[in-house]
């Protein structure tokens, strides 16, 4: 009976995926832009190294900023540079990881 017990929580054990034992220095960013309801909306999800489990997720709406014509003109690991009919703008990835929502929305 302990043998196969044994052998069953081995088993199971072996089955289960963990979560990392760290989010701040390995997990995978991604950053998306569009339009969303009119306005343009820049998305930020954190996920697991095993890039199923979400560790976060912040939309951020920039209402002051026209969404009429907007185009990514060029993106890189640090930056995004875009345009609209008022003209054209960058939004730096690192800036918008560091900075707690409410901190943005006061800027935006």
């Amino acid at each position: 009976m302990k043998k196969s017990l044994l052998f069953s929580l081995i088993v199971f054990n072996s089955m289960l995926s963990f979560a990392s034992e760290c989010y701040h220095y390995h997990t995978p960013h991604y950053f998306d832009f569009f339009i969303k309801q009119g306005q343009l909306t820049f998305q930020h999800t954190v996920k697991d190294p095993n890039k199923i489990s979400f560790v976060s997720r912040k939309e951020i709406t920039l209402s002051r900023i026209n969404s009429i014509e907007f185009k990514i003109i060029s993106e890189d690991a640090k930056l995004i540079l875009f345009s609209t009919v008022d003209g054209y703008f960058i939004i730096e990835k690192n800036y918008i990881k560091q900075k707690s929502m409410e901190q943005l929305k006061s800027l935006l």
